[in-house]
């Protein structure tokens, strides 16, 4: 068994066929062309870490980051206060009229006084582009009832 092989087979990431057909393919390279096998486990390598960018990539497009929630009270346990950060979001997603649950949900930063950043993963892009075109029509509206207000 080459080193490659034991490798690619503590990542667990390959369901069994794939496997196999690894195990096909390093056993011909390592039969007909040894010289080969080095280049097979940096391609491999290479396509590890494109996978991963692209989960990261899509996670981070279903993202927003939510700042002014008030920090939970510090006597609470964890679980609690994970719980009082989900329920807060699902309030401004409900405020907001976006009708999803937020996959992920987890503050960003240090524990403190101050509020601070709150990581909501939603479903799908969609739900982002809409909370960001709410929030934007909200901004603008703010903003031209306090410009016509200073003059």
């Amino acid at each position: 068994m080459s080193p490659i092989l034991v490798d690619i087979h503590s990542n667990a990431v390959l369901d069994d066929g794939a496997a196999k057909l690894l195990s096909n393919i390093q056993h011909i390279l390592a039969v007909k062309a040894p010289e080969a096998l080095p280049f097979l486990d940096r391609l491999l390598t290479q396509l590890s870490f494109l996978s991963l960018n692209a989960v990261h990539t899509e996670k981070r497009e279903r993202s927003i980051v939510i700042h002014g929630v008030p920090e939970p009270d510090a006597g609470l346990s964890a679980s609690l206060r994970q719980q009082f950060t989900e329920r807060c979001v699902s309030e401004i997603l409900d405020v907001i009229d976006i009708e999803t649950l937020a996959i992920e949900v987890f503050r960003i930063g240090k524990v403190g006084q101050k509020p601070g950043l709150i990581k909501c993963v939603c479903t799908s892009r969609k739900f982002v582009f809409q909370t960001l075109s709410i929030y934007s029509r909200a901004l603008r509206q703010n903003f031209l009832a306090c410009s016509q207000e200073n003059r």
